[in-house]
């Protein structure tokens, strides 16, 4: 069995980044596992955002990557015909939940711990993609979103919900907004070409992705 170096190869890559090695050991090792799930937000976001070149979505990163406010971040251009910021997010987090199911220990009087299922199991993906969300929904489209299509829709569970739910719901979406605009602005100013494969995150949805710097020829 032939092995992965691929781990391997990316430290190389990131300890290359870092000129003062003895005041800075490496600090993305602590930075990336921290901030793994909204690494994958920000990859899937920008994958999609590519992948629908064609219409207004470049568009909307951009014009929120030189306003990044609360305003421009909730706004639906052209009278409701465009999606905002927010909705191309939140779209990503539906189709791509940080995580697919939740497990929750039952609350139930002992004896009947014979009988009844100890972890409950929450599919958040099937709820994603159920008739809930509208039509197709498989497919991207953050015009699902807009405010007249979401009446008596239920909200995401990407971050859970209740009083157990991630405390991250109220900043990461936004947080992810900025990195999703600064990429793509970097990336468009740094001649980088991005191949797209032909699936978008999981396991195997980044096969046939790259990124290469003209440039730097790699």
């Amino acid at each position: 069995m032939q092995q992965d170096d691929s781990l391997r190869e990316i430290t190389e890559r990131i300890n290359g980044w870092i000129a003062d090695r003895e005041q800075y050991p490496n600090p993305l090792n602590f930075i990336l596992p921290a901030y793994e799930t909204m690494w994958r937000l920000v990859a899937v976001t920008v994958a999609h955002v590519y992948r629908c070149r064609g219409n207004t979505l470049h568009d909307i990163v951009t014009a929120f990557g030189q306003n990044p406010t609360e305003e421009q971040f909730q706004s639906f251009a052209e009278d409701g015909q465009q999606p905002s910021m927010q909705a191309i997010i939140l779209e990503a987090l539906r189709l791509h939940p940080p995580t697919r199911h939740i497990g929750r220990a039952s609350d139930v009087s002992w004896w009947k711990k014979l009988f009844v299922p100890s972890i409950e199991i929450a599919d958040i993906e099937a709820v994603h993609l159920s008739e809930e969300y509208g039509e197709n929904t498989s497919e991207f489209n953050p015009m699902r979103f807009c405010p007249s299509h979401t009446q008596g829709r239920p909200d995401l569970f990407a971050f859970g919900h209740g009083k157990l739910s991630c405390i991250a719901s109220a900043w990461a979406p936004m947080a992810a907004a900025v990195m999703v605009a600064n990429m793509i602005e970097q990336m468009e100013g740094a001649s980088f070409t991005l191949t797209m494969g032909p699936q978008i995150g999981g396991r195997n949805g980044w096969e046939g992705w790259t990124v290469e710097n003209e440039r730097a020829g790699s």
